[in-house]
């Protein structure tokens, strides 16, 4: 037998929801004590690898198999002696158990053992003794479990750089190592040493519970792709691998339906043309095939370099060599080849998930475009389909989980949306009173459906494959159908229709305010003129008026034009606000109020900086009439000390000091990653940075009261340690702005500050650029002439 392997309890490491599942069963079947020490108490007692009572290390893994009574006895954290004694008899093959299922109490011990190992953390690298359990047993659900290191029971690389760079990513976010048994090999060689905190924050964006809800809310589509490849099998033979990778080539920035029909005619006429390989004549074919009337003009510059490379490989060419540029679509190609285990991350997982697209495109630089929380997103996937397949029974692969929560939530968005602007239901409301028609989710599109319809199939049957899209007509019958209600989690559910009505809510505002997005220059004299922008607010008033507050101010009063603009979004702009003006007694009556107001949110106030009166030198300061809330605009730009006094704020404040913010210099600012981002974000405020919650410090200045009530009030928001966000004014910025996603994890307030400023250059080197326009030339009362 090999040498001991020295053991250590990870902590980060909790028990998933498919596990709790079978700690449960076990329970009821008397496999394990109805009552006993949870999580890692739990796996202490079951698994026989941890610390003993006196704290001694573990002495050997292997013996687990060799002497597992001894093993159990001498490590067990609680050593109960009924306890002892029923691990005896359960070892021992004494506790007879067997369930409809036919899994045995035999079994149950195995698969303990099994998760109470995975609660150790193994020197990196260290091999498991001889004799060990097989590190690929799979559960005793007969759910896929893996038991190796990588997806699908992988080894890690025996490479040296590979071993060390995954050494540097677990030192630096230790929670990666729970993540590798979800990551397939290809994937782990995009893995760079600063990448672990984006997988890992790629891994909760979405939230487990929620894409298993939307899974089962999805279901009517479940074998989307399974079907969809066993047609085009079916359909091209040989060809699957050359057209799956044209369909996937052509697919970005364009619906389902067209990008068959795309596909459809342009291999049709590649093939009348005898199959070129030339890539000029691949275009001259594509000009003429894809939808449009400007010929090669209509091929989207995305399409080309991918769809030349799938029809210009050699005849007989491998799999492999059909791989496309980029993640999406090279997911894409193998999943509609029949390959469930890549997942595509396109526009609709980005809607479910509430993050922008573009998060899912940021570049590696070891396998181009496999970024942080793209690998997150596939481990997410992978998650959800284990747990769902534990509970259900039978095997859910990562593709189905991503396929159903993509038809789920287009159907519902849709549906939602045509009535949306009439009063109709939100997408809420639709899920909590079961209005989603099940008709809508069957009938979202997919390739096995549509190739049975001329418009689609047609071209294919003109080059002589009508017998076999006849043959393929029964796979569209098998998509859908099978019963996943034992895996539904309708709560999961409704915050993916939160999340729908948040990004129904963000375009529409987004696309009503857009005339009134001031634009850096806009009131500079350039060629001879002025670049005008229409303002939500009014220019001041000329004259001061006295606030009962003791203040001073000059009146904006919101434009009728933006008023009537907001009318069919969500927001409610205030009326009325006041400049205040300069003078010590105003600005100190102005500092005393916002105080009060901070004052009136408890702890959450300290997330809001009121600075004594030298903090505002040069500064607009604005406060509602009533001085109940209130912000400063700083000469840097930074939009600061933005609150209101609890319970008696105006309605929208939070999106009306932003509007006016912005109109009077607002170029940045910062907040805690909690609801305020997403609300800056709709005013064009892009996260450009970020700085982890750092408790210690926040303790120091706050004081520990303080901050554990803060804590508590954020909990929802990465367990009440919610970044701190920096974020950059660009009137081009229209993307949605999640939680814990955007922006570089910056290594202190001064790094945070130095990309703020290189982003703000940037901003306006791209404003400088552009020729100067009339936007919205004022010929009425209320326009903004900015001085």
């Amino acid at each position: 037998m090999a040498g001991p392997l020295e053991v250590t309890v990870n902590p980060m490491r909790r028990l998933t929801p498919g596990e709790e599942a079978e700690i449960a069963w076990m329970r009821q079947n008397g496999v394990l004590p109805a009552t006993g020490p949870r999580e890692g108490g739990l796996m202490q007692m079951i698994g026989g690898i941890l610390s003993d009572p006196a704290g001694a290390a573990s002495s050997a893994y292997g013996a687990v198999t060799s002497d597992p009574i001894g093993v159990a006895r001498g490590l067990l954290v609680d050593p109960v002696v009924d306890t002892v004694n029923w691990w005896s008899d359960a070892v021992q093959g004494r506790v007879p158990l067997t369930d409809a299922q036919g899994r045995t109490s035999t079994d149950a011990i195995g698969r303990a053992m099994d998760i109470a190992g995975s609660f150790a953390a193994p020197t990196f690298g260290a091999r498991v003794a001889t004799g060990a359990p097989d590190p690929n047993t799979v559960s005793m659900f007969g759910a896929g479990e893996r038991r190796g290191r990588l997806y699908g029971g992988a080894d890690i690389p025996d490479d040296v750089k590979v071993q060390q760079n995954i050494a540097k990513v677990i030192e630096r976010t230790p929670e990666f190592e729970n993540l590798l048994p979800y990551l397939t090999a290809e994937e782990l060689s995009a893995v760079t040493s600063q990448m672990g905190d984006k997988i890992l924050r790629g891994t909760q964006v979405g939230n487990l519970g929620d894409m298993q809800g939307g899974a089962v809310a999805g279901a009517g589509k479940l074998g989307w792709y399974r079907e969809s490849a066993n047609a085009m099998s079916t359909i091209f033979g040989e060809d699957i691998n050359r057209f799956s990778s044209l369909l996937a080539a052509l697919s970005p920035q364009t619906s389902v339906e067209m990008n068959m029909m795309n596909a459809a005619r342009t291999w049709a006429n590649w093939v009348k043309a005898g199959r070129p390989k030339d890539p000029n004549e691949i275009l001259d074919i594509m000009g003429r095939s894809v939808v449009g009337d400007k010929g090669k003009d209509s091929i989207l510059d995305a399409w080309k370099n991918n769809a030349i490379s799938a029809l210009s490989q050699q005849e007989g060419a491998g799999v492999d060599d059909f791989r496309l540029s980029g993640p999406k679509v090279d997911s894409f190609r193998r999943n509609v080849a029949g390959d469930l285990v890549p997942v595509t991350n396109d526009a609709w997982e980005s809607h479910h998930m509430g993050v922008p697209q573009d998060a899912f495109s940021k570049s590696g630089t070891n396998l181009p475009g496999y970024g942080g929380v793209y690998l997150g997103k596939n481990i997410a996937n992978r998650q959800v389909a284990e747990n769902m397949s534990k509970a259900l029974g039978f095997d859910i692969a990562p593709a189905e989980v991503q396929e159903m929560n993509w038809s789920f939530t287009k159907a519902l968005y849709e549906q939602m949306a045509e009535n949306r602007g009439r009063g109709g239901p939100s997408a809420l409301d639709i899920v909590q009173e079961g209005l989603l028609d099940e008709k809508r989710v069957a009938d979202v599109p997919d390739f096995a459906s549509l190739l049975q319809d001329d418009r689609y199939g047609g071209p294919l049957k003109e080059i002589g494959l009508g017998p076999e899209i006849d043959k393929a007509a029964g796979a569209v019958g098998r998509i859908g159908g099978r019963d996943l209600s034992a895996a539904a989690n309708p709560a999961g559910a409704r915050n993916i229709a939160r999340r729908v009505d948040a990004l129904y809510d963000t375009r529409q505002f987004v696309s009503a305010t857009a005339p009134f997005r001031a634009r850096p220059g806009s009131s500079l004299r350039a060629d001879g003129g002025r670049d005008f922008v229409l303002g939500p607010y009014g220019k001041q008033s000329s004259g001061f008026v006295s606030l009962d507050w003791g203040a001073k101010g000059r009146i904006h009063q919101v434009t009728p034009e933006y008023s009537k603009a907001v009318q069919s979004t969500s927001v409610t702009p205030v009326e009325t606000f006041a400049e205040i003006a300069a003078d010590g007694p105003s600005r100190q009556a102005w500092i005393d109020k916002m105080r009060a107001a901070q004052q009136s949110r408890g702890a959450l106030g300290r997330s809001v900086d009121v600075y004594n009166r030298s903090g505002y030198k040069g500064a607009k300061v604005f406060s509602t009439p009533d001085g109940n809330a209130g912000f400063a605009v700083k000469p840097d730009g930074e939009l600061s000390s933005v609150v209101s006094m609890k319970g008696q704020g105006p309605v929208g404040f939070s999106d009306s000091a932003v509007t006016l913010a912005v109109q009077n210099g607002a170029t940045w600012l910062n907040a805690f990653d909690t609801v305020l981002p997403g609300k800056y974000g709709r005013h064009g405020f892009k996260p450009v940075a970020r700085l982890p919650f750092d408790e210690q410090m926040a303790r120091a200045e706050w004081g520990d009261a303080a901050v554990d009530e803060f804590m508590r009030d954020t909990k929802r928001f990465n367990n009440g340690r919610p970044d701190l966000v920096f974020m950059v004014y660009d009137p081009d910025f229209a993307d949605k702005v999640p939680n814990r996603i955007g922006g570089r994890l910056a290594k202190s307030y001064d790094d945070a500050m130095r990309i703020v400023e290189r982003s703000k250059t940037e901003v306006a080197n791209k404003a400088n650029k552009a020729k100067p326009a009339v936007r919205n030339k004022p010929s009425v009362p209320g326009l903004l002439d900015e001085q």
